[in-house]
């Protein structure tokens, strides 16, 4: 640094010395502002050190200047110093180190030590200047991270016991000064502690504490563990109720105390932990951290020690292990033909312990198609091996195996064994068929959802609407024709609502008399009345058999009962089972239709083969129904009423089914290719997660679409306030992508309006949805602002934008505008391409409060 580089004249600090007039207000700078700061003569000799620097080492001017300061900087830290500074000043160049500096209540903490030259217009130095910046907490963050990396690797590492126990204590002593640290340990019966590590305490003090650990009167630590709760000592001789402990304790030079119990991960007092001080004090916020993080790591390693020296000892040790990867071994004796199972392998084999294994029985479990590679791959010339092959169990059953193994040859390179180990992976394989299964179920949602929100935006007529919607039906479940039937609860029965067929629709007013008479509705049937009832599963009907037989479709192939019971001579029962047999008809699966939790009709999917229908399949019958009842409620409001009244109501109906099964369906969708990625790396434990979680996924976008029809408010502010379920939110749409969420709260939440609370959170719902599937963002934050007179929600994202005024086709943001519309408020949208999308969204709290009451 030069002279004109400092600030204003670069001579006036050098000029402060002559100027009483500049010196006196300069001074008052220097000594005030938040650091130590020193200057030093051109050959380090210490000319200044401002009055913070002198008020933290307790030193005067006179007593640091020159030499001196070297009396604040401990032994074990100066010749390193003194080391450095005399380089630096040898290179001219500016420099900076670490080291410790004491305080005036003999306290070392760490600075940063940084100098820089002053040079003048001739370039010869004629100053340095300096400051001292505190690292204390840095420093001693980052002792506490290589401590407990330290501890975690001797952890993994199975060290025993006592040494990571006496090492976790030199940790902890290194880190903070003046500090003894002892851990003691609960004995198996859990009524006495003895004594696990404690280095630094002098034997004569543990010696003596030796036998009285188990009492409520032996000191702290035995308070701490029968308390279950951290006892702090801050002054022995004060606050210490054992006189044997005080005395104990002050002969040794400890006056202070600080212990909390060590627990379990099931909540059970393991030991203690505790920190001793030579003077009287209370523990600092750095090392009541440390205390909580390190006991927690004894905790660890003593749980883990204690699990192994049970499995140790335990006869079964093999066989736990076998039991916990489903892996089960055998041996094969090639002369005797003898083979011994363990018992994980009998259990795979679902065979009796008190079998003998033979070649004719493993021949009998292996399925017919696997028996010739199995044997072929144990006789051939290889002496390792890997393969799959299937079981096939007495009772039907059908496993998967992975067999590894390998040879035994004797001196004379002859085989005399085979042994190896079957590793039952039938999970694994049942997890790609679900996959695949449900990979297929969520392409089919994803379709039908988008065929049914495009006709329900370009439809005007409701007939037309359920027209679309009973097709999709139709394509999507490969069937040959669909009917609707309504209850009418007057007269008990159900009455026909519509019925495709050909790819055209047909209303009741158009059908021929004898097809629109309503059928009656089954009293005390062993399917029909439980179908109407309870609404839970759907019903199988089966043309082909003589008489038609009906099941229910609840997963576990229940009894099949006469179609219709005693009313099987009714003659428009007859004729109906007679026109569907003349078009071919050999299976019906009849699904219920659902309002506010009750049965109001059903749906006949019609198809000319004998069919079994998977849980996927059914499910998706399910939610496609959903849209039959919507587009069926629609079309009863609309011969109610043309006016507008139905255009808000389809608005609604359009925006709920856009914002619960679209970004429902979105979530499984991810959830399925993240699924897929990691069967692709082999992480099958991953794939059975995600494949869980997009049928969670699946099913909350299907009772949100029930709620839906139901008018209610969503089922996530049934159960959270309107922050929590944003945050849950964001953490369930964007689980297994990359994509990383923030939610931030400000201000204090107040509750809002139901349909306000609503609406919010389906505009959260949209934005994210667009973002994680057209924006390709990495980043999305929520903002939720509560002030006074206004609650305001920030949703942005750093994808790929798009132009605000260029036309769109999409639902998505009409709906928000709508949204917001509708609660009184104000949107903001900002975005172009490549730079991101932020929706803000500004409602008066007036407003909110008053206009959707």
């Amino acid at each position: 640094m030069r002279k004109d580089d400092l600030p204003g004249d670069g001579s006036k600090l050098e000029r402060t010395e002559g100027n009483p007039e500049l010196k006196e207000p300069f001074q008052l700078a220097i000594d005030t502002i938040p650091g130590l700061v020193w200057s030093a003569q051109p050959d380090g000799h210490i000319d200044f050190l401002n009055q913070r620097w002198r008020d933290y080492t307790g030193m005067t001017l006179a007593e640091a200047c020159g030499w001196g300061w070297q009396a604040a900087i401990p032994p074990e830290d100066l010749a390193g110093l003194m080391e450095y500074w005399k380089g630096v000043l040898a290179s001219g160049a500016p420099g900076e180190t670490e080291a410790r500096l004491r305080g005036a209540d003999g306290v070392n903490r760490w600075f940063l030590f940084r100098a820089v030259p002053l040079y003048d217009e001739a370039g010869k130095l004629i100053k340095w200047y300096g400051t001292n910046t505190d690292i204390q907490d840095r420093k001693w963050a980052e002792a506490l991270l290589a401590g407990e990396k330290r501890i975690l690797e001797m952890i993994s590492r199975w060290e025993p016991v006592p040494v990571l126990m006496e090492t976790l204590c030199h940790v902890v002593e290194e880190i903070s000064e003046e500090i003894i640290c002892s851990i003691l340990l609960l004995d198996e019966k859990g009524v006495r502690l003895t004594l696990g590590a404690a280095p630094s305490l002098p034997s004569s003090y543990t010696g003596e504490l030796k036998g009285l650990l188990d009492s409520y009167e032996a000191g702290p630590c035995a308070r701490a563990a029968s308390l279950m709760k951290p006892v702090i000592i801050a002054d022995v001789l004060e606050d210490e109720p054992s006189v044997f402990f005080r005395e104990l304790a002050v002969k040794h030079g400890l006056r202070a105390c600080w212990t909390t119990p060590v627990f379990s991960s099931s909540g059970q007092v393991l030991g203690t932990f505790a920190l001793y001080s030579r003077i009287p004090s209370l523990p600092s916020a750095q090392q009541e951290r440390m205390i909580g993080q390190m006991s927690h790591l004894a905790a660890v390693a003593i749980e883990r020690s204690q699990e192994q020296e049970k499995l140790k000892r335990s006869e079964a040790y093999l066989a736990r292990a076998q039991s916990l990867s489903s892996t089960g071994s055998f041996c094969w004796n090639v002369s005797t033909q003898e083979m011994v199972w363990s018992d994980e392998t009998y259990r795979i084999c679902e065979v009796d312990r008190s079998v003998t294994p033979t070649g004719e029985l493993t021949r009998d479990l292996i399925h017919p198609e696997d028996v010739g590679l199995f044997f072929q791959m144990l006789s051939g010339h290889e002496t390792d091996y890997r393969f799959e092959c299937r079981l096939r169990l007495p009772s039907g059953k059908i496993k998967h195996l992975q067999v590894d193994g390998a040879a035994v040859e004797n001196e004379q390179g002859q085989r005399v064994e085979w042994i190896g180990n079957f590793m039952d992976i039938t999970a694994r394989k049942l997890a790609d068929e679900a996959l695949r299964a449900s990979e297929h179920l969520a392409r089919g949602q994803l379709n039908a959802l988008k065929k049914t929100l495009d006709a329900l935006s370009q439809e005007s007529e409701p007939d037309h609407f359920l027209a679309h919607v009973l097709g999709t039906l139709t394509e999507e479940m490969e069937a040959h024709s669909v009917s609707v039937w309504e209850m009418n609860p007057t007269v008990g029965q159900v009455e026909l609502v519509a019925n495709f067929e050909d790819s055209r629709i047909q209303l009741p007013a158009k059908l021929e008399p004898p097809r629109s008479k309503a059928a009656n509705e089954p009293r005390d049937h062993p399917v029909w009345t439980e179908f109407f009832r309870e609404g839970k599963h759907c019903v199988v009907g089966m043309l082909d058999a003589d008489p038609p037989m009906v099941r229910l479709e609840d997963g576990q192939n229940t009894d099949a009962h006469h179609w219709y019971g005693d009313q099987i001579s009714d003659p428009q029962v007859g004729a109906s089972i007679k026109r569907l047999a003349e078009l071919g008809i050999i299976t019906t699966l009849c699904v219920p239709l659902l309002l506010a939790g009750k049965v109001t009709g059903l749906v006949s999917i019609r198809f000319q083969q004998r069919r079994t229908f998977r849980r996927e399949e059914v499910e998706l019958t399910r939610a496609l129904t959903h849209h039959v009842m919507l587009a069926v409620y629609w079309m009863r409001l609309s011969r109610q009423s043309r006016e507008t009244a139905v255009v808000a109501e389809r608005n609604r109906m359009a925006r709920d089914i856009h914002d619960t099964l679209a970004q429902g369906f979105t979530g499984v969708i991810v959830q399925l290719e993240a699924a897929e990625d990691a069967k692709s790396k082999g992480l099958y434990d991953n794939v059975d997660h995600h494949i869980q979680r997009a049928r969670e996924l699946a099913r909350e976008s299907l009772k949100e679409a029930r709620r839906s029809v139901q008018a209610l408010r969503p089922q996530a502010l049934e159960e959270r306030s309107l922050p929590e379920a944003l945050e849950a939110l964001s953490q369930k749409m964007t689980f297994g992508t990359p994509m990383r969420v923030s939610f931030v709260l400000e201000g204090n939440p107040r509750p809002l309006p139901a349909e306000c609370e609503g609406n919010l959170l389906r505009i959260s719902q949209e934005a994210l949805t667009n973002a994680v599937r057209h924006a390709q963002a990495g980043e999305f934050i929520i903002r939720l602002s509560f002030t006074p007179q206004r609650v305001t929600l920030e949703l942005s994202d750093d994808g790929s934008g798009f132009d605000p005024a260029a036309k769109s086709d999409g639902f998505g943001l009409l709906g928000i505008r709508e949204r917001v519309e509708a609660m009184g408020g104000e949107l903001a949208l900002i975005s172009r391409p490549g730079h991101g999308t932020v929706h803000l969204i500004s409602l008066p709290l007036s407003s909110a409060s008053s206009s959707l009451l």
